[in-house]
């Protein structure tokens, strides 16, 4: 027997708990655009506050790149703050990213300056708007950095009906500007895992509630990767398999919500943050008295030879 530790917090989603292996993005049909494509002429015009990534990739491979590109630190660690979950503070996830399209929102994760990971199910394509540096999807902020994306790169194996191979990568149409509010998280080293780790967090602007109305600042949570074995004979208790190329996270099912589909689980290893998961699909309890199923999770771990090949086809 063992005991599986979860954290309730506040103000966060329950919509996902009651969804059956659906993706997370959230609809705004019923929403205007404009205001995206308005803040995009505004900050292209001028010049975004920071320093340019240094051009390090012209006699480098995509892999030496990467690894060189300063990423994974954040300068308000959430390791540090004293509550364990909530509306996030400005600097605290630099690397999230908010992907907005006409068909729907969903979290990403920035890894270059140029380059995020999102989840394949997830409505991106050369209509949808990259937001990063702000917490607040809604409002201006003199940090915040809006990017038309370029190329969408669904991972060629992806099954829309059982979420298998739920990753993607997209590049905007000009790299972002490094500083404290915009900064890549590091990419794990294949086959890396990131159990007994204690410093995980999930991030997202999944909705609070079912009312509509404007998005909330970005959310987060602190959890944990789950044993594969756990997870493995957890999932199985209630007739579901875990697939190659999945994780679970450690939580109530309460987190995931509609919005944070492709969103980071972000994790701290040596000082540094790496992208543990991509927030993919939550499970519907099979009966009402059970109310813990993990949170699943894309394993980034295992698609790091993708992932480069793909940078590598498309340009860094």
């Amino acid at each position: 027997m063992f005991i599986i530790s979860y954290i309730f917090l506040l103000g966060l989603s329950h919509i996902a708990a009651n969804q059956t292996c659906t993706p997370a993005f959230i609809s705004i049909k019923n929403q205007s655009i404009e205001i995206y494509e308005e803040n995009y002429k505004n900050y292209t015009k001028r010049s975004d506050l920071g320093s340019p990534e240094p051009l390090l990739h012209q006699n480098l491979s995509v892999q030496a790149f990467l690894e060189t590109t300063p990423c994974g630190v954040s300068a308000r660690d959430p390791d540090q703050m004293i509550i364990a979950g909530g509306p996030a503070p400005e600097k605290l996830f630099p690397w999230q990213v908010g992907l907005v399209s006409p068909r729907g929102l969903c979290g990403g994760v920035l890894i270059s300056s140029s380059w995020a990971l999102t989840a394949a199910h997830c409505p991106v394509g050369e209509n949808t708007t990259g937001i990063l540096g702000s917490v607040l999807l809604h409002t201006r902020h003199p940090r915040k950095q809006i990017r038309r994306v370029k190329i969408a790169v669904r991972h060629e194996n992806f099954s829309l009906k059982s979420l298998l191979n739920d990753v993607a990568l997209v590049k905007f149409d000009s790299p972002v500007v490094l500083n404290d509010y915009v900064r890549p998280i590091c990419l794990p080293k294949k086959g890396d895992v990131f159990d007994g780790v204690n410093a995980c967090f999930i991030s997202g602007w999944g909705r609070l509630s079912k009312s509509p109305g404007p998005k909330p600042p970005l959310q987060f949570g602190r959890t944990s990767v789950m044993p594969e074995s756990i997870c493995f004979y957890t999932l199985r208790l209630y007739g579901r398999h875990l697939k190659k190329g999945e994780l679970c996270s450690d939580l109530a099912g309460s987190f995931v919500g509609r919005g944070d589909s492709g969103g980071p689980l972000s994790c701290k290893v040596g000082g540094r943050y790496y992208a543990a998961g991509l927030a993919s699909y939550t499970i519907k309890p099979p009966r009402r008295d059970i109310t813990f199923l993990p949170e699943m999770f894309s394993k980034v771990s295992e698609f790091i030879d993708w992932i480069l090949k793909t940078i590598e086809e498309h340009g860094l």
